[in-house]
């Protein structure tokens, strides 16, 4: 094939990029209840640091190609959610063709559906992406959280959501939901980030995690200090990497960790017996390996889990076992196709099957 053939593919596969891109931003924008600015961009124009690709104005990721418009770098986070990048050439593209129109055919239904508010039913919907402008920021952890804030609350949850904060806030901002939980209470927490799986434990960050004393336990801070409120069940979705292992900068974070646990413990205002008592935790991916954002070239505004996610979960009539074995199976169809295996993982200690959207 031509140089000069090969160069009008290759534009002409830009420009429908940049197309589907749009098509989706404006079809999120107009559906979407949220009224809070987006994420700063960082300041970059010309071209693409990584790809050369022209850049219109100031953009804070390529659109062609997803990498981050930044000098700057950080050995501070090296357990990552990564990104699949965009193809790098037309025999790439090919190969990827099945698993965009399987992509196109799961995008979220614009119709959310709007159940009244449901008595005990309370979300906390978490992302983190913006890392102090470093090379670990992820493009979608920010949207990832307000698309299943949306979801949940169109479901009759009562939702609150935790975007972009450090480990001090996001630990006031946690406290303050779990105090708020009601003995007999379904709890959903979600999570979209950089994560890790020290020891099997899942652990999340914070916009300025550095060490182990600021990374956030989701047994400790989550699903015990909700049964130490009364909790009936905890259900969490975590869309992150669960690597078992976590490096950190030489510096430690200078602040000291509060301790929900004790905080929740002396003020719990109900004690379930043992048997009553259940949670379940949905994992972007398997133990000790990498969770992936959608790929960019199909103008997709989530990590994959959360993408396959947040569509299952408008689905009536579904148990928590459904949502998982769809999901599942939506994220590794998809990332087979991509070469990037990916493949979400369940536990469930719950007593009996949890709904999402029940039907009447």
């Amino acid at each position: 094939m031509s140089s000069s053939r090969l160069n009008e593919i290759r534009s002409k596969l830009r420009d429908s990029i940049r197309s589907e891109t749009n098509k989706t931003i404006d079809g999120l924008s107009s559906t979407s209840s949220d009224t809070s600015p987006p994420p700063q961009a960082h300041p970059q124009a010309g071209s693409c640091v990584k790809c050369s690709e022209p850049l219109a104005g100031v953009v804070k990721f390529c659109p062609s190609c997803g990498a981050l418009q930044s000098g700057e770098t950080t050995s501070r986070l090296m357990t990552t959610r990564s990104v699949v990048s965009a193809p790098s050439s037309a025999s790439e593209q090919n190969a990827r063709t099945g698993s965009a129109s399987a992509l196109r055919n799961n995008i979220v239904s614009d119709d959310i559906p709007n159940l009244p508010l449901r008595q005990g039913c309370k979300a906390l919907c978490i992302g983190m992406g913006d890392y102090d402008g470093h090379n670990n920021n992820l493009p979608w952890p920010h949207k990832d959280a307000e698309d299943l804030a949306r979801v949940l609350n169109g479901l009759g949850y009562k939702v609150d959501t935790i975007i972009d904060q450090n480990f001090r806030e996001t630990l006031s901002q946690l406290g303050q939901f779990i105090q708020s939980i009601e003995p007999g209470d379904d709890i959903v927490y979600t999570y979209s980030g950089h994560g890790c799986g020290i020891d099997a434990v899942p652990n999340l960050t914070a916009l300025d995690t550095q060490s182990y004393d600021t990374l956030i336990n989701v047994y400790t801070l989550m699903i015990e200090t909700s049964k130490n409120q009364g909790a009936r069940s905890v259900v969490i979705a975590i869309d992150a990497c669960r690597q078992n292992k976590y490096e950190f900068a030489q510096y430690p974070w200078d602040g000291q960790q509060e301790t929900l646990t004790g905080t929740a413990s002396k003020t719990a205002k109900f004690k379930r017996p043992e048997d009553e008592f259940g949670f379940a935790i949905i994992y972007g991916t398997s133990h000790d390996t990498k969770a992936y954002d959608s790929p960019y070239f199909q103008g997709i505004q989530n990590g994959m889990f959360t993408y396959f996610l947040k569509s299952e979960l408008s689905r009536p009539g579904q148990s928590l076992s459904e949502v998982f074995k769809r999901v599942q199976k939506g994220v590794m169809d998809l990332s087979l196709s991509l070469d990037q295996f990916q493949k979400p993982a369940f536990t469930n200690e719950l007593s009996g099957e949890y709904y999402f959207y029940p039907m009447r």
